[in-house]
């Protein structure tokens, strides 16, 4: 893994690296994942990539495999490419694997359907293993959510590099909005991550109108159905996503609003505020560049869902309308039929259909 800054304002620093890492001190580090496993107390042999071609050596063991991005940025230079080094590894030889994804942005992972499970952490830092470890033994439970969407390939998105000029044609369609507008599936869906919670439940939504310059907001009670993990305690992040439909419908969902419910036990409800942005739009006509002196204007009605699993994945909680001036609504889930049920199963199950061309009926996991 690479840890040091070759170029830009950080080049030159050099990351910490005790004579005896992952130490129980407050001076210490633990940045590979191998020192964080063995003082753990488990076993481990390390490897080095290029040597997985030749499989496991222990069949019936895990193999950890830590894969980072092929090309390199820095201030002032993008990547070359989406790749990730170790990614034409035989996974097929491998019992069980566990594959650490280590990169700074997008990448491609054409092997999701060919592993157990992936974490993806962007700049893990010193205590990067140590994390990783409490993650794969079942000490923390994971609770982040890609901020990007990871594309199938690299020139799928509606961005068109030319060598001369760019236009910048793709108005507001940008980024995961792209694929909800023309109906694409990528990889994973910006959003996107699971946890050890499989079976959550929302029991509770209230809408709360703004008052004077504050914002809206929604009361989220969830409730840890059932475990399947040793996992005591989790967070699970909410996510808001609004859909305009007046004064001009858009054809896709956008992030509003997130926040963490903390601190979930099996079988306790709990409950967090989830403030969001009121969604407005900018005043021009379509089509129109010109209109620089414009200025936002309010959409009047939109559509609020609620996720926990990202923008493939949203439930409609309600429907809005100030076109009158008053703050109006109207709850589109009745609570007293039953609770709003998110499982983790069905979602990968769903998100496999929806790739199967990609995916051949395999069940890829991605933690973030």
């Amino acid at each position: 893994m690479h840890f040091r800054a070759e170029e830009g304002s950080a080049a030159g620093t050099e990351p910490f690296v005790p004579a005896e890492p992952c130490q129980a001190d407050a001076a210490t580090a633990c940045m590979y994942p191998n020192d964080a496993v063995v003082a753990a107390g488990a076993s481990a042999t390390s490897f080095r990539l290029e040597d997985a071609a030749s499989g496991p050596r222990d069949p019936t063991a895990t193999a950890v495999i830590c894969v980072t991005a092929a090309a390199k940025n820095s201030e002032g230079r993008d990547r070359a490419n989406l790749d990730l080094l170790g990614s034409d590894i035989p996974w097929e030889r491998f019992q069980r694997s566990v594959v650490w994804v280590v990169s700074p942005g997008p990448v491609l992972i054409p092997f999701a359907s060919e592993v157990d499970a992936i974490l993806l952490s962007s700049l893990p830092g010193e205590m990067g293993g140590a994390a990783f470890a409490d993650i794969l033994f079942g000490k923390f439970s994971p609770s982040g959510h890609l901020s990007v969407t990871l594309p199938n390939a690299a020139d799928e998105t509606s961005v068109r590099v030319r060598s001369d000029s760019d236009d910048y044609a793709e108005g507001v369609t940008v980024g995961y909005r792209w694929y909800q507008a023309m109906g694409r599936t990528p990889n994973f869906a910006f959003g996107w991550g699971l946890s050890y919670a499989e079976h959550l439940e929302v029991t509770a939504l209230h809408l709360e109108r703004p008052i004077g310059v504050s914002r809206p907001s929604v009361a989220v009670t969830l409730r840890w159905r059932d475990a399947t993990s040793n996992v005591g305690v989790v967070d699970q992040v909410v996510q808001l996503y609004v859909q305009h439909k007046q004064p001009m419908a858009r054809n896709f969902r956008q992030l509003a609003g997130f926040g963490k419910v903390e601190n979930l036990q099996l079988g306790v409800e709990q409950s967090a505020k989830i403030y969001f942005e009121s969604p407005t739009t900018w005043g021009s006509a379509p089509g129109d560049r010109d209109a620089f002196d414009a200025d936002w204007q309010d959409v009047t009605e939109y559509s609020l869902f609620i996720s926990l699993y990202g923008s493939a994945d949203t439930r409609l909680a309600f429907s809005v309308d100030t076109s009158t001036g008053d703050f109006n609504f109207v709850a589109e889930h009745d609570f007293s039929i039953g609770p709003i049920a998110f499982d983790q199963d069905d979602v990968v199950q769903k998100h496999i259909e929806a790739s199967s061309t990609l995916f051949n009926n395999s069940q890829p996991a991605l933690v973030v």
